[in-house]
């Protein structure tokens, strides 16, 4: 991406642009309501009338004038714009190679240098719609976000769209169970036989029956996983994790059962369900969040829902949230392994970011942030390294 607006800069330079070039380059400036855009864009203007590189230490007075705008006088949280962190950290990005004059780029004894060296480490993508589906009689199916296929399982008819299935269980039909397993950097939508929407984040898995046919209706979930029940209050539906048990008449909540946590999460935006740790139950109401560890359940009842939904709504959103959660949640979604070199920095990040974009994107906005990376690549894996400030 960098190269890609390092060339449109050039361009506009020399006064080059074609006017399809001009439109994209214009993009990069037309997000309204922002501080930090405007001091770009004016710093840019002041750039086009210099003939000569700016030295070294009027560069890091204006690079520190941008960033400055949203760091703020907090030295421990970094609060990021909603919705343009990455475009944000690119904006700088084309400050620093308007500043420095493009025939810099091959060189690398300043910082900007260097960092713009680490963007030939190996290319990480975000995640994606895939998954495997495997059915009763232990066959497993691979899905994409390509795929547009039916799948028969007795008498249900099982329709792949894209990045969902959809369950329709005939009259009568036996009930049978399958089991619905995303990857790291994979996401799947599921809807239920009897109309109950599920959505998958990365590393996660829900077992279900194909049909529900009796007065109850049961799954099982590991991971994380966003549930929008249909009504049914005759057949209560449950929820089943390592450690505790849902019990729901008709809502929409969020599961976060990872392994790494040490707690399951379980938070209610909409109706009321009961949670079960086989020691204690706790009804929660819309907004309450229950934490279940093996000793005891605990009730927040003051949850950003927003933030806890993001990731089903393409976002990572964060809200004073701590540097090691930040990368838990990288790690699963881009399929990558985090070290630290040394303690962990003691940073909190509020934002949101796109899950669309590439880690370096992300990554970029945490270095402009005082925390530095190393990305290497170990042959199947690819590992991201946290490295002290």
């Amino acid at each position: 991406m960098e190269e890609r607006i390092a060339y449109l800069l050039a361009q506009h330079r020399r006064g080059a642009l074609t006017a399809a070039e001009r439109q994209e380059l214009q993009h990069w400036l037309d997000v309204p309501g922002d501080a930090t855009v405007d001091t770009i864009a004016a710093l840019m203007e002041q750039e086009a009338a210099i003939t000569e590189p700016l030295d070294e230490s009027t560069l890091e007075e204006r690079v520190a004038r941008i960033v400055s705008v949203d760091k703020g006088e907090e030295k421990k949280t970094a609060t990021i714009h909603p919705l343009r962190t990455w475009w944000w950290a690119a904006a700088v990005l084309i400050l620093c190679f308007s500043l420095l004059g493009i025939y810099r780029w091959q060189h690398r004894q300043t910082a900007i240098d260097t960092r713009l060296a680490q963007q030939s480490n190996p290319v990480i993508m975000p995640g994606s719609n895939k998954a495997v589906l495997t059915l009763a009689n232990g066959e497993k199916v691979n899905l994409d976000s390509t795929g547009h296929q039916l799948i028969r399982e007795g008498e249900t008819a099982v329709q792949q769209q894209g990045g969902s299935l959809l369950y329709a269980a005939g009259a009568g039909t036996a009930v049978t169970y399958n089991t619905l397993t995303t990857p790291r950097g994979g996401q799947f939508q599921l809807v239920l036989a009897d109309g109950t929407s599920v959505w998958l984040n990365a590393a996660s898995s829900i077992r279900y029956p194909t049909a529900f046919n009796g007065d109850t209706r049961q799954v099982e979930v590991s991971g994380e996983a966003y549930f929008q029940v249909a009504s049914d209050p005759g057949r209560p539906f449950t929820v089943h994790t390592a450690g505790q048990t849902i019990a729901v008449l008709g809502t929409q909540f969020n599961i976060n059962n990872y392994g790494d946590n040490g707690h399951i999460i379980t938070t209610l935006l909409e109706g009321k369900i009961r949670i079960d740790n086989g020691r204690r139950q706790v009804e929660l109401t819309p907004g309450e969040q229950s934490i279940v560890n093996a000793a005891d359940i605990s009730v927040n009842r003051n949850v950003d829902t927003d933030m806890v939904v993001a990731w089903k709504n393409g976002l990572f959103k964060f809200n004073g949230t701590k540097l090691e959660e930040v990368m838990k949640q990288l790690s699963r979604w881009y399929d990558v392994d985090v070290t630290y070199a040394g303690p962990a920095p003691d940073r909190r990040f509020s934002g949101e970011i796109t899950r669309g974009a590439a880690i370096t994107e992300v990554l970029d906005m945490l270095r402009l942030l005082q925390v530095n990376f190393k990305i290497t690549d170990n042959g199947p894996r690819k590992m991201i390294t946290v490295v002290p400030d």
